[in-house]
This record gives C-alpha cells, structure tokens and sequence, in this order.
C-alpha cells in the first residue's frame, strides 16, 4: 500500500515534468525546480514516504513488486529524461536520465541527512549539531543548481576536454 502511494507521487511529479517538457520554448532550470519544490520538496508525505520505501524494498516488498515498481518509474524516467535531452542541447542520450537520477539521489541523501529525526528531539540543539539546522529548501535548490548548471556545461564540451590523461609507463 505504501509503494503505490508512493508511485502515485512519482507519478505526478513526472506527469507534471513531461507536460511542462511537451510545451515549446526552452525550459529553465528555475521552471523544472518549480516542478520539483512542489511536488517533492513541499509536499509533506513525498520524502518521508520515499525513505520508508527504499528501506521496505530490500526487505518487506516481493522481489516481483519491487521490480514492478522499479519498471514502472523507470518508463516514465525515460520518458522525461528524453525530453531533457530535446531542450538542452547538450545532453547526450541518456544524459538526460543520468541528471534526473543524480537529482533525485541527492534530493533524498540531502533530506535524510538534514531532516530532524523526533528521536533526536532538543538535542539538536547542541552546537555541535548546528549544521544539521539549515534550510532544506534553500540548500537543495542551491545543490541542484550547482548539479545543472556543472552537467549541463560539461556536457556541451567537447569531448576530448574530458579524457583522462593516460598515465606514463614507467
């Protein structure tokens, strides 16, 4: 039950994206992230279910659903991910789903790390735990950013930028 609560969020968050990747014109990142905030950043049951989720798959849900499941989001992150590739230019096949899973794992890393546990409680408060006591909102827009805007600059260079230099025979 709680895995097809959870598609049904993936879902509209992707029936969202790819609508607003179907219109013409180019699509800014401040447009995507507008997707994103309300979908996965703002709605209350989004990341927490996720959590829950990812910690019933390896242990409470059949193999057969999980795989299902796992079908069932990758459909439509292909999906999505195509249509990234269409706006920005620079995406090569499979960059697209390449960005959208980073996203999504450092959205999920991002908000386990920083979302305050009720076990923790006043604790949190110490000083050696100020770092936990941020803005999830604004960090992860800002992650998201940096992600983007260093994939999608990567991306649109050549190549030959990117190999590695060949180590020397000693």
């Amino acid at each position: 039950m709680l895995l097809a609560l959870h598609e049904r969020h993936v879902a509209a968050f992707f029936d969202d994206l790819v609508a607003l990747l179907d219109r013409p014109g180019p699509h800014s990142f401040d447009a995507i992230f507008a997707v994103t905030r309300k979908h996965i950043i703002r709605d209350p049951g989004y990341l927490p279910l996720t959590s829950i989720c990812f910690g019933l798959m390896d242990r409470e849900i059949s193999l057969e659903r999980a795989l299902e499941f796992k079908v069932r989001v990758g459909q439509m992150l292909a999906a999505a991910g195509s249509r990234l590739e269409r706006h920005y230019a620079g995406l090569k096949p499979g960059g697209g789903v390449a960005l959208l899973c980073n996203s999504y794992g450092l959205m999920v890393g991002m908000w386990q790390m920083l979302n305050p546990n009720k076990r923790f409680g006043a604790a949190l408060e110490r000083p050696e735990l100020r770092m936990f006591r941020v803005d999830y909102e604004r960090e992860i827009e800002l992650a998201l950013r940096a992600l983007w805007t260093g994939t999608l600059s990567r991306e649109a260079e050549p190549a030959a930028v990117h190999a590695m230099p060949k180590r020397k025979k000693k």
